[in-house]
């Protein structure tokens, strides 16, 4: 399924993360600074055109960074689980991407989890708190490249904090 380009390492995978987060209490500082700043915002609408976000309250609101060492720092509702509606397009035949996208519309996810997943392609692969390798390092290299070229429509590419990312309908 992946082939190898040219340019992959040939003595095993190079690192993926362009380095670490600043030391915890200023880490620390951040998030509760950036949740104590936004918290009150009340822009936008919830997308009430699906079931399953309709029902989630509007005023939760949650920040997580997770670190490639483990580390990790919460405010506000960072635990509540939410759907991952529009996360994905399938391109199989119509049954097969019916079911996938049914089961993938079926997972919920917190902001810390969401970070945690951050975090592991920040480390090119390597969950942070289990240590364990779940994404391939070169899958990793090229999903990062993905993420940076692409995911915020007429936006991508166009970061003001510096980090790349992906809308979607549930947050």
């Amino acid at each position: 399924m992946h082939t190898r380009l040219p340019l992959d390492e040939a003595a095993g995978p190079a690192p993926v993360s362009t380095g670490h987060l600043p030391p915890a209490e200023r880490v620390g500082a951040l998030v509760a600074e950036a949740y104590e700043r936004y918290r009150s915002v009340d822009e936008g609408k919830v997308a009430d055109y699906i079931p399953a976000l309709a029902k989630v309250p509007r005023g939760l609101f949650g920040v997580c960074v997770v670190g490639v060492d483990g580390a990790v720092h919460a405010a506000g509702d960072a635990d509540h689980r939410f759907s991952i509606q529009k996360y994905g397009r399938m391109y199989f035949d119509a049954l097969q991407a019916t079911d996938v996208y049914t089961k993938q519309c079926s997972l919920d996810v917190s902001a810390r989890d969401l970070a945690v997943m951050g975090a592991t392609l920040a480390d090119g692969g390597v969950n942070p708190l289990t240590r364990e390798r779940v994404v391939d390092a070169a899958i990793c290299k090229r999903v990062l490249a993905v993420l940076a070229t692409a995911g915020l429509y007429e936006l991508s590419g166009d970061y003001e904090i510096g980090l790349p990312g992906k809308s979607g309908v549930s947050g």
